[in-house]
C-alpha cells in the first residue's frame, strides 16, 4: 500500500538558526513501514548552508541533507534507499517532522514544499485517501446481471479534524 501526502508551506528558514524551521505532517494509518521516500523543494541562493532531518513517529530522526559549503542555488531533491533505510519497520501512524536548519549568516531562503512517500504494509481493509479541499466520488461497478433486491453500505472515516 502507497500513502502519499505533501505539504506546500511557503515558509522562511530561519537564518543561522539551530532551530531551524519545522514541519509535520499527521499519518493516521497504524502500518509497518516497508519504504520511505522524502521530496523536497527549497529556495535559497547558497544551498551549502541547508541540512534537512525527518524524525518519525517513533522519535527515530534521520539527517537526509547535510550541508556541504560547496555553492549551489535552491535545493530540489529527492530522498530515499539507503538514506532512510533506519525509519523502515516502524508503524506508520503519528507525526512526521521535518526540520530544516540554514547553519549559515547572512543567505536566507524558504521551503517551498516537501512531500512524504511511505510503503505500507497490505492493510486488512480498503482505504481511499482525500487530500484537503477535495470530494471524494467513488463508482462501484457490479459484474453480474440481475436485479438488486437489497443492498448495504459501510462507510468507516477517520480524519484528523472531523469538522472538515
Amino acid at each position: 500500500m502507497k500513502y502519499s501526502k505533501q505539504r506546500i508551506i511557503n515558509k522562511p528558514i530561519p537564518d543561522n538558526d539551530p532551530n531551524g524551521l519545522v514541519d509535520r505532517i499527521m499519518v493516521s494509518r497504524n502500518l509497518t513501514v516497508k519504504g520511505v521516500s522524502v521530496d523536497v523543494n527549497i529556495q535559497h541562493p547558497y544551498n551549502g548552508d541547508i541540512s534537512i532531518e525527518l524524525t518519525n513517529p517513533a522519535g527515530k530522526k534521520k539527517t537526509i541533507h547535510s550541508p556541504t559549503r560547496v555553492p549551489g542555488k535552491n535545493l530540489s531533491k529527492t530522498y530515499s534507499g539507503e538514506t532512510l533505510a533506519s525509519l523502515i519497520g516502524d508503524k506508520s501512524k503519528g507525526e512526521w517532522a521535518l526540520k530544516v536548519v540554514d547553519s549559515g549568516a547572512r543567505d536566507s531562503g524558504k521551503v517551498t514544499d516537501w512531500s512524504l512517500h511511505l510503503e505500507l504494509a497490505n492493510s486488512k481493509t480498503s482505504e481511499i485517501f482525500i487530500d484537503d479541499n477535495e470530494n471524494l466520488k467513488s463508482v462501484q461497478v457490479c459484474h453480474q446481471g440481475g436485479k438488486i433486491v437489497s443492498m448495504t453500505a459501510k462507510v468507516n472515516i477517520e480524519h484528523s479534524h472531523i469538522g472538515d
